[in-house]
C-alpha cells in the first residue's frame, strides 16, 4: 500500500472539491438536479438529472492551461484501479481553475485514448484541426 502524506492528499482533495462544485454549480444553471454519491467510494462524482435523463459524471481539476491546452490524463480510479468508460460514466466534466471554464467530455470520445485526450481554448494559426474546449461546454440532454 502507498503512502500518502496527508497535506499533499488534503491538498489534491481540496483541488478536487473546488472543481466538483464548480461543475455541480454549472449543472444547476443547465436546470439539472445534482446528487453526489455517498463516501467517495464511487467512480462517479456527480449524478446530474433531467426530465428522465440520469447522467454520471466523472471530475477532473485542473488548475491551469499549458500552452493553450487541457488535458485529460486519469482513465483510471486511483484508489479502485477500476477504468473509466462508457459502461460506468456517461461523461468526464473538466474544471480549469485558471480559466473558471467547464467542459463536458463524452466517455465514448475518450475511449481507446491511453494517453492524454486534449482540448484547447483556441484553434492553431496552423495544422490540422483540433478539439476546442467551447465545444464541450454545455452538458447536452439527448
Amino acid at each position: 500500500m502507498t503512502r500518502y502524506d496527508s497535506n499533499m492528499l488534503s491538498a489534491t482533495k481540496a483541488t478536487g472539491n473546488v472543481g466538483e462544485l464548480a461543475i455541480a454549480s454549472d449543472l444547476v444553471n443547465q436546470k439539472f438536479d445534482v446528487f453526489f454519491p455517498f463516501g467517495d467510494v464511487s467512480h462517479i462524482d456527480i449524478i446530474a438529472v433531467r426530465g428522465e435523463r440520469i447522467i454520471k459524471l466523472q471530475v477532473k481539476t485542473v488548475k491551469k492551461t499549458k500552452n493553450g491546452a487541457v488535458g485529460l490524463t486519469h482513465f483510471t480510479n486511483r484508489r479502485s484501479g477500476l477504468r473509466y468508460t462508457a459502461q460506468n460514466i456517461d461523461y468526464m466534466a473538466l474544471y480549469v481553475i485558471d480559466r473558471k471554464a467547464v467542459a463536458y467530455v463524452p466517455m465514448s470520445e475518450i475511449e481507446g485514448h491511453t494517453a492524454c485526450f486534449t482540448l484547447r481554448f483556441e484553434q492553431p494559426k496552423r495544422g490540422k484541426p483540433v478539439r476546442l474546449f467551447k465545444d464541450y461546454e454545455i452538458l447536452p440532454v439527448v
